[in-house]
């Protein structure tokens, strides 16, 4: 017989702290719905996070499209930049990134010239080595160095 009470006071009990806390936070104006959603709508707007284009895929040439190292590499490189990238709180010295910018230059150059490129610019993107970074080249909007795949013909 004891134990029949000694479940429903701590049923009572429960249902009590619960409404406390309920009426408590409800007389401090929080609505958890709204909050939600005002912070969704003002980190979309913000968000760093965005979808890149896979690096083969406006290429004509089904040889260098559909080659096993093609896509490796490409693969790699999508991965990288969707999901590992992104994750990390560094941010790059130069503008388009690094890893856009690796893309790009195996696009454009080959991959040999591109694979070259891409490491000469990773050794550069550091604290250390930014600090040789020529101030003109440090565009305003982005304060970032503007080093396009262009100037390495």
């Amino acid at each position: 017989m004891q134990k029949w009470w000694n479940k429903y006071l701590v049923i009572l009990i429960l249902l009590v702290s619960v409404v406390f806390t309920s009426s408590e936070i409800m007389a401090q104006g929080v609505d958890a719905v709204e909050d939600l959603q005002f912070l969704k709508e003002a980190t979309h707007e913000k968000s760093h996070f965005h979808e890149r284009e896979y690096v083969f895929k406006e290429e004509t040439n089904a040889f260098v499209k559909y080659n096993p190292v093609s896509v490796t590499l490409g693969g790699l490189l999508y991965i990288y930049q969707n999901s590992i990238s992104q994750q990390f709180s560094a941010k790059c010295l130069y503008h388009p990134s690094c890893s856009q910018f690796g893309k790009r230059a195996i696009a454009e150059y080959g991959f040999v010239k591109g694979i070259m490129l891409a490491s000469d610019r990773l050794t550069r993107c550091n604290k250390v080595a930014g600090l040789d970074i020529h101030p003109l080249t440090i565009s305003d909007s982005t304060q970032k160095s503007n080093d396009p795949v262009k100037l390495y013909r």
